[in-house]
């Protein structure tokens, strides 16, 4: 079974050229397994949180303010940053930097949501369920700018 691999174009691109791609598309995974994992997190926490108040009077208004609370965290990031760096490696390398400058805004946006939002903050340190979200998301956008090279 052979591989696939991209012949050095007249313009100089190399084996390096494809490795980038590579990387940028180990990158889109990489971001959509941290939406799902703090997708699944947020989930944990509400069936928790919903488990603790079955029964209680207010149990559905804790539950639709819950809802409301967290919304802005998975569409605040979301997944434009996946779809950037799918463009980013169907480009050519004429579109690629000011594709990368985008994803790079984009990951700005997310940091500056996180900074902003307190939301985060308050969902690590429920007493309900253990939760690192902070932390992976720090680590998951480090490893996106360092792709991003």
């Amino acid at each position: 079974m052979s591989q696939y691999r991209p012949k050095p174009d007249a313009g100089g691109a190399t084996e390096a050229g494809a490795k980038t791609n590579s990387q940028l598309m180990s990158a889109r995974k990489i971001w959509l397994a941290t939406r799902e994992k703090i997708e699944n997190d947020i989930k944990k926490l509400q069936s928790s949180l919903a488990a603790t108040y079955k029964g209680h009077d207010d149990a559905q208004d804790i539950a639709e303010a819950f809802a409301a609370r967290v919304e802005p965290v998975l569409g605040n990031l979301d997944e434009s940053l996946a779809h950037k760096l799918n463009e980013i490696t169907h480009s050519d390398e004429a579109d690629r930097a000011k594709l990368v400058a985008e994803a790079r805004a984009i990951i700005t946006s997310y940091e500056r949501f996180i900074d902003a939002d307190d939301i985060i903050y308050h969902l690590d340190r429920n007493p309900l369920v253990p939760l690192a979200i902070r932390a992976t998301l720090d680590t998951s956008l480090e490893s996106l700018n360092n792709a991003l090279g």
